[in-house]
């Protein structure tokens, strides 16, 4: 079976595969590449940063728009989220805290929380 039948959504794989190897093989070897004609050069740890960027957008691009826009993408869960984070760290720092926000934290770390007969 050949590489263009393995991987139908992407017509040139063979092509794309080959360039990424090269682009591996030549930064380790202390070589400089260069993505287009007016990029700057990259190092292995800037290939490495560039390459992991670009799969990160090629992953996330396919992903439904429903799952995007879920609870915990919400502005007021996020919010909550840091605000429970702080107050966790004040609870390290020995500070009484008596009640977190979200519903996950508050299952699962409950028995952090202060009481307020104590």
């Amino acid at each position: 079976m050949s590489q263009r039948n393995r991987y139908p959504h992407y017509p040139e794989f063979s092509w794309y595969l080959e360039r990424v190897l090269w682009a591996f093989r030549t930064t380790r070897a202390g070589g400089k590449i260069q993505l287009t004609w007016c990029s700057p050069e990259l190092d292995a740890e800037g290939w490495r940063d560039e390459f992991q960027a670009a799969l990160d957008r090629r992953i996330s691009g396919r992903m439904p728009h429903e799952q995007r826009g879920g609870r915990k993408f919400s502005d007021e869960y996020q919010t909550n989220i840091m605000r429970d984070a702080h107050d966790l760290a004040l609870r390290a720092a020995g500070v009484r805290v008596y009640s977190l926000r979200t519903p996950e934290l508050r299952t699962r770390l409950r028995h952090l929380l202060s009481s307020y007969d104590d």
